[in-house]
């Protein structure tokens, strides 16, 4: 069954970033500078603020177009 492989094989290799009070700063700062031009969620904010800083800038694997536009690594695909 894919889920169930999914849950053996996946789940525990993955690194959960844990969003706490100075990530949501990072995030909101990022949202004011950049939403309007660039039509930025406060999701994609928190997300870019996450992959430049707890993850440090591995690649993202993502169809969403925002991640490109900000220059963050993505995933060939």
């Amino acid at each position: 069954m894919p889920a169930a492989r999914f849950a053996q094989d996946i789940i525990p290799a993955l690194h959960i970033a844990a969003i706490d009070e100075s990530l949501r700063r990072e995030a909101l700062n990022i949202f004011l500078r950049f939403a309007r031009d660039k039509k930025l969620s406060f999701c994609d904010c928190l997300s870019y603020a996450a992959l430049t800083t707890i993850l440090r800038g591995l690649p993202a694997a993502t169809f969403d177009r925002h991640f490109k536009m900000l220059g963050l690594p993505l995933l060939d695909g």
